[in-house]
């Protein structure tokens, strides 16, 4: 989640006048899997609802944790168990090849930080020549 989100909560309960002026706040139920909760890309979503952006638009944001890797969000959007969720694209693409109606609206920051973990004996990239390497998937734009 970033900066954007907050613009299109903004802009939806611009909208919506009841909510931002008093009465009911709307409930968004986000879903949240353990990577997306500690990471670096949670300190948008970390900030906002210390600062109380959300409540302040008229939005009662309710965080709801999704057990698994990231494929689990779009799988908890199908059932209805959350109305939004931060996922990375090709497992929303895959899902959707197999039937899914989720739909992305808008991508994350332009130069995310990624990280290769390795064991100890890998002091550079020429270490790892002739190695075989783990992916998350063959087809993540992330991996790729």
């Amino acid at each position: 989640m970033n900066y954007r989100i907050l613009c299109i909560a903004a802009l939806l309960c611009a909208s919506l006048p009841g909510a931002v002026h008093g009465e009911e706040l709307i409930t968004l139920r986000y879903g949240q899997n353990a990577a997306g909760a500690t990471g670096l890309s949670s300190l948008p979503l970390t900030v906002a609802q210390r600062k109380n952006f959300f409540a302040r638009e008229g939005i009662n944001l309710v965080v709801v944790p999704i057990p698994g890797g990231t494929d689990r969000i779009v799988a908890a959007l199908d059932k209805g168990e959350i109305d939004a969720g931060k996922n990375a694209t090709p497992y929303t693409i895959q899902a959707v090849l197999k039937g899914s109606d989720a739909v992305a609206f808008m991508s994350q920051t332009a130069n995310p930080v990624y990280s290769l973990i390795v064991r100890r004996e890998i002091r550079s990239f020429n270490d790892l020549k002739a190695k075989t390497l783990g992916l998350s998937t063959p087809g993540d734009t992330i991996t790729l």
